[in-house]
């Protein structure tokens, strides 16, 4: 199980990396843009985000059904978490 922490941590810490060497400028600029967004939602700095700091960011602007809708719609593999890749995805798609 350790493995597909470590494998997680990877990614989010390459893909980056990646990303800027294979995309166009706009979508580098996109992606530090995301990447600042991700880190301000992840509150904990766990690299991870759960409902409870989407909540906190957006405290009383956020309904409970929005946010169960946008957690459900990001997290990819359902576990309550989303990961930056999930994230990334998610906002490259919905510019």
């Amino acid at each position: 199980m350790m493995w597909k922490a470590t494998l997680l941590l990877l990614v989010a810490v390459l893909l980056p990396f990646v990303t800027a060497a294979f995309d166009d400028d706009d979508d580098h600029a996109d992606t530090s843009e995301y990447e600042k967004d991700f880190d301000e939602f992840d509150q904990d700095g766990d690299g991870l985000i759960d409902a409870q700091e989407i909540r906190s960011v957006y405290t009383g602007t956020l309904r409970p059904q929005d946010l169960d809708a946008f957690v459900r719609k990001v997290d990819v593999n359902q576990d309550g978490l989303i990961t930056y890749p999930e994230y990334i995805d998610y906002a490259m798609v919905n510019k």
